[in-house]
């Protein structure tokens, strides 16, 4: 128990010989996206997030030629200079010992596939090829430290690829806290994460960013 008498976020509860470990309930936001399809989290989860991060543009990439990009972004450092940059998405827990589309030669091989090919940009106004200077794993679910090690270690030392950045469930659900906690004060002050709604948050986050910078 803490001072106040609330349980911790994490506690030993005694019973008897044994000992129960009581884990904290899940976050509201992971127990939303974590049964979300492949699709519903790339167009209602990721795409609107990092559009309201900054991108512009993001697009859907993903279909038959995607080349192991589900989605491309570009964005612009503090020196303007733009990066382009895509998603790789899977719904799930990824192990090394994964079948069908989360077999682990299956998911490597994609990965060649998206640092290998350019990407058709069109934040210059016209159409142009790209090669992909970031590469983002996400899911919506685990992804242990041996299969982590594993696709780190394949595309930086196998291709040489360095900016190859991995987001689990967890961690994609504190890029979405940290986004809503520092927005919503300004533009949705009672708003509570849904699936249903979190573009429509974005969609303002982008707006407001808009009409500050005019």
């Amino acid at each position: 128990m803490s001072e106040d008498g609330k349980p911790t976020s994490f506690e030993v509860e005694q019973t008897g010989a044994q000992n129960i470990l009581v884990s904290p309930p899940p976050s509201p936001i992971l127990s939303q996206i974590a049964i979300l399809s492949e699709n519903d989290l790339r167009i209602k989860v990721i795409m609107p997030l990092f559009r309201g991060l900054g991108a512009d543009p993001v697009m859907d990439t993903h279909g038959n030629d995607e080349e192991g990009k589900d989605v491309y972004f570009c964005y612009q450092d503090i020196s303007w200079c733009d990066h382009h940059s895509a998603v790789f998405l899977k719904a799930g827990d990824i192990n090394m010992s994964g079948t069908g589309s989360k077999d682990m030669g299956h998911i490597t091989a994609r990965i060649i596939d998206a640092v290998s090919s350019p990407v058709l940009s069109t934040n210059t106004g016209h159409v142009k090829e790209e090669d992909i200077q970031e590469l983002y794993f996400i899911t919506n679910g685990i992804v242990p430290k041996r299969a982590r090690k594993h696709l780190r270690d394949f595309t930086r030392s196998n291709l040489g690829f360095r900016n190859f950045i991995i987001w689990d469930g967890d961690l994609l659900v504190s890029k979405m806290k940290k986004l809503i906690d520092m927005s919503s004060p300004l533009i949705w002050p009672d708003y509570i994460f849904e699936v249903a709604t979190f573009e429509d948050f974005c969609n303002r986050v982008v707006g407001y960013k808009e009409k500050i910078r005019k």
